[in-house]
């Protein structure tokens, strides 16, 4: 189980807080880094990397309601196998 949202981002190191006796403590920490990444990947890097948690959180979300919806049609080039994508990356994210 990962830590959950908000995450939060300072250029490129990534962390979340957690409230221990009504004061904030760091629950994890990550510095994106890389010997021959361009620093605006490194800090792309870790834009999505924030984003994560929320990500994970809505495509569990669109997977739900895709079941409960009974007959749902398609925009444009758009098929079935959008929904078995999104639970692969789901599943994915979790690291199954």
């Amino acid at each position: 189980m990962h830590t959950k949202s908000p995450w939060k981002r300072e250029g490129r190191f990534i962390y979340a807080l957690q409230n221990n006796n009504r004061r904030e403590e760091n629950r994890f920490s990550a510095n994106v880094q890389g010997y021959s990444c361009p620093e605006d990947e490194l800090l792309a890097n870790a834009i999505l990397m924030e984003a994560a948690p929320d990500m994970l959180e809505l495509l569990e979300d669109l997977t739900a309601l895709a079941g409960c919806i009974e007959n749902y049609q398609y925009p444009g080039d758009m098929d079935e196998t959008i929904w078995d994508d999104l639970e692969i990356l789901i599943r994915k994210a979790k690291g199954e």
